[in-house]
């Protein structure tokens, strides 16, 4: 309340003009505007800055959160770990003298922000002084808002620096290494990242002119971890760093910027050099994991990936405008999953039946419908009934349940049971005004009877069964039709017959 006072005095005193009724408005309404942020003395100090007046202090003041930083703070204290040191550089001031500027990110346990060293205070980085996982304390800075809209902490001639003060408690900082994400943890609202992973694939280096006649340099490639994938993109000293770059190598990023394509897909882009780097040793754990990916472990995005997948069933081949499909049911212990085969691979459909067990290279996931689907086309390969090495061949199990122990439920399950009717096939109107076929019949076990529903292509498939047939409908949905609980099919949905009952 000493300082606040102080301050107060010292604004009545250059502002006349201004009551103290005023000036108590104009604190409300400042913190008001701050959503609560500001404290009164912080409110202060921005609103002597807005009018001028020039507020001295000499001792540090209260540490400012990250989190609660915000533009136009004349006099203000931050404690933060340093997560990234950027390059330093020189500048010509207008009068013509030598200015130099560094960039620091810095983090404490409620945010990060960007520290601008002026001049004098550069040496601190150039000298070895402040090093990456360093905590300072940097009293008597002041704030401006960024090009990007964010707020920075500017150290300047009359503020203060202290590296590694004993009084700090390092717990309250989180290490470096907890600025690493998983790419499938990746939101287009973060700033700057660290991913590191296995290249999956690398595009050819390329060369462009920019406005003011020079070249530069762009390098992609996709890289994975056991969450998904992502395009990284490499521009001038960063791409012609990792120009050998190859499939396989394991990539660490450090301070990448995150981009949203119009596509909605997310890219990381490095510009320096010192950000990226190519380990010679690939985490053992993570290159078997991302050998054959599992079915359960997919996720929407990830592309180039490789699976090995048992064959449920094969839907028939399909003619669109530009191209063909052919759609699979495919899955291993982990799963089950949509597999789409374009264009002329689409034709190995033929050659395929359940049971079989497919090597897949270079698919891309893909989401529609709330479904997950795998896709193959131009770029990737398939392979049918290969010879793997060091891998158990995938086997796909469920749990089944009995009849009586159906109950609603919004996850799929599987029945065994007994045709008991003939099927019936009908044509129903949807809710988007397509006509789609359905075949209905009665399945019965030693618990109970149950009406089945199977839509599209499955209600053709079905006008194949016959009464006394024992079967095993896969990956149902629970739902209450006009005659009460029945199965009902989907996306993911395929039959198997157990026994055939013979003519």
């Amino acid at each position: 309340m000493e300082e606040e006072e102080k301050i107060i005095e010292v604004i009545l005193k250059s502002r006349p003009e201004l009551t103290r009724e005023n000036l108590e408005y104009l604190i409300k309404e400042k913190v008001k505007t701050s959503g609560g942020y500001l404290t009164r003395e912080s409110a202060l100090k921005i609103i002597a800055s807005d009018l001028g007046v020039k507020i001295e202090s000499s001792k540090v003041g209260v540490k400012t959160p990250i989190s609660k930083l915000v533009s136009g703070l004349s006099d203000v204290t931050v404690v933060g770990r340093v997560a990234i040191i950027y390059t330093c550089k020189t500048f010509k001031k207008s009068d013509g003298s030598t200015g130099k500027v560094c960039r620091l990110n810095v983090i404490d346990k409620s945010g990060s922000t960007i520290v601008v060293l002026w001049d004098d205070k550069v040496d601190f980085v150039e000298m070895g002084k402040i090093k990456e996982g360093d905590i300072i304390r940097i009293a008597h800075a002041y704030t401006r808002e960024g090009l990007g809209g964010e707020v920075e902490v500017h150290v300047g001639a009359k503020s203060e620096i202290q590296i590694n003060p004993e009084d700090i408690n390092t717990k309250d900082y989180p290490e470096i290494e907890s600025l690493t994400y998983k790419i499938g943890d990746l939101k287009p609202e973060m700033q700057y990242v660290n991913i590191s992973g296995i290249v999956k694939k690398v595009f050819s280096l390329s060369e462009f002119k920019r406005s003011n006649g020079t070249t530069g340099r762009v390098l992609r490639f996709i890289l994975s971890d056991e969450t998904g994938t992502i395009t990284c993109v490499l521009w001038n000293e960063a791409a012609e760093k990792l120009r050998n770059l190859k499939e396989g190598d394991y990539v660490s990023i450090k301070n990448a910027t995150l981009r949203e394509r119009i596509t909605r897909e997310l890219e990381v882009h490095v510009n320096e050099a010192k950000f990226v780097s190519v380990s010679e040793k690939t985490p053992e754990k993570l290159k078997k994991m991302l050998k054959y990916v599992k079915v359960g472990r997919i996720s929407e995005e990830m592309r180039y990936i490789d699976v090995l997948v048992k064959v449920l069933r094969v839907k028939p081949q399909r003619e669109f405008r530009g191209g063909k499909v052919s759609s699979l049911i495919v899955g291993d212990e982990s799963g089950v999953i949509i597999l789409n085969l374009w264009g002329e691979l689409s034709n190995k459909s033929h050659e395929i039946k359940p049971g079989d067990i497919l090597l897949i290279r270079g698919g891309k996931v893909k989401k529609r419908d709330g479904f997950l689907s795998l896709n193959v086309g131009n770029g990737g390969s398939i392979e049918v009934n290969p010879e793997v090495k060091d891998v158990s061949v995938p086997e796909v199990r469920f749990k089944e349940v009995s009849i009586a122990q159906v109950e609603k439920t919004e996850e799929p399950i599987t029945v065994k049971g007994i045709v008991d009717t003939e099927p019936e096939l009908r044509e129903v109107l949807t809710s988007s005004g397509r006509i789609v076929n359905v075949s209905s019949f009665m399945l019965r076990d030693e618990t109970g009877r149950i009406r089945v529903s199977l839509w599209r292509d499955l209600a053709d498939e079905a006008l194949n069964l016959k009464i006394g047939d024992n079967i095993r409908l896969c990956n149902f949905y629970v739902r209450h039709g006009p005659m009460g609980i029945e199965l009902t099919s989907g996306a993911l949905s395929y039959i198997e017959v157990i026994r055939q009952k013979s003519l």
